[in-house]
């Protein structure tokens, strides 16, 4: 895997047995769907890619997803 760009990450992520993830210190939830779930952190947008995703919980600070995730993009948030 070759990066491109670095681009700091100030969001605890945990993924576990690759059906669990919990992100701490986010923004916002962009996009929630079966296939795709984006969150939206202070400099860059988390995409979670797979099939059955969900959100089982969700507050001002954390984000838990559950599911068979795929791939995960970390993109730069375009201003």
């Amino acid at each position: 895997m070759k990066i491109k760009e670095y681009i700091p990450i100030t969001n605890d992520i945990v993924i576990s047995d690759g059906n669990y993830m919990s992100i701490e210190n986010f923004k916002s939830l962009s996009e929630c769907s079966d296939i795709l779930i984006g969150v939206r952190a202070k400099n860059y947008m988390i995409n979670i890619w797979g099939n059955g995703l969900r959100v089982e919980f969700y507050s001002s600070n954390n984000i838990f997803i559950f599911g068979n995730f795929e791939k995960i993009e970390f993109l730069k948030a375009v201003r």
